[in-house]
């Protein structure tokens, strides 16, 4: 095992600390019957101090469809705390509010750069000077195997490090690019007599990139790691394996509803994680 690869494992280890909390945030939630809860821990962590401050702020998100999924999983996430969820409102504009989750769909999948400028833009048009806390997610079409993901990485940060700069009262989260499921077993034969394609590459690229994401922003306490969330099992293994001697993660098949997308368990999981990062930022 190289250093490299030690060393990002070793990073990884808060985020995947996150990861379990919302896994174990989840059993609550299945008590209800949405999915079999066989295996889930059975204790929910206390963090309603932090979800009672972050529905008091104002937070904007920008996003695409993983996006959606991970905001529909919020209501339940509050529910399950017995607390009143946010607001969340669809706008490209900051709303008549002084509080609520704001987000809104950025650029095109398939152009990551398209997306932080578009952030970029909406922030600079009234959500640098309205929201509290704001971040935006690439989503997994944007990171593919033929992506550069040095250059793509590059624009990010330095898309980011400007917004900082220019809008010093915004806490700037940063989340990690989100992962697809492991190929089924029809499409392993397909692979295995030529007549198909092995996505498992894409996740390699996604996992690079996340890499990138993890050492420039895990220590500063206000990094997402979705795809640590997508890839953790409720037991806490990870969905993993290996391309030409590659690591990669891939979303497990209990949170997916197709092979990128979020079903309820795996949304609520997501969302957990998510309002827990931010509810931490908020109260240190």
């Amino acid at each position: 095992m190289t250093t490299s690869v030690l060393s990002s494992r070793v990073r990884m280890g808060g985020v995947v600390v996150v990861a379990l909390i919302a896994a174990m945030s989840l059993a609550v939630f299945l008590q209800e019957g949405s999915r079999d809860a066989e295996s889930l821990p059975a204790d929910l962590p206390s963090n309603e101090e932090g979800l009672a401050v972050s529905a008091r702020t104002p937070v904007f998100f920008g996003h695409q469809s993983v996006g959606s999924n991970i905001l529909g999983g919020v209501p339940a996430v509050f529910a399950t705390a017995g607390l009143e969820a946010p607001d969340i409102v669809e706008s490209s504009s900051p709303p008549d509010t002084e509080a609520a989750f704001a987000n809104a769909y950025i650029g095109q999948n398939g152009d990551p750069v398209g997306k932080f400028n578009d952030f970029a833009q909406m922030i600079r048009s009234g959500y640098g000077d309205w929201a509290r806390v704001a971040f935006m997610k690439l989503c997994y079409l944007d990171v593919v195997e033929g992506t550069d993901v040095g250059a793509v990485f590059a624009e990010y940060k330095a898309t980011m490090a400007q917004l900082e700069q220019e809008f010093p009262e915004v806490d700037f989260m940063h989340l990690t690019v989100p992962l697809t499921t492991e190929p089924d077993l029809k499409t392993k034969l397909k692979v295995a007599v030529g007549r198909g394609t092995d996505h498992r590459a894409n996740n390699v690229k996604r996992e690079q990139y996340n890499a990138l994401i993890r050492a420039e922003y895990g220590g500063a306490g206000g990094l997402v790691d979705v795809a640590a969330m997508e890839s953790t099992k409720p037991d806490g293994t990870r969905v993993t394996g290996e391309v030409d001697g590659s690591p990669y993660f891939a979303l497990y098949d209990g949170y997916s509803s197709d092979p990128g997308h979020l079903n309820d368990a795996g949304a609520h999981v997501a969302a957990a994680g998510l309002l827990d990062v931010v509810g931490a930022n908020l109260n240190g």
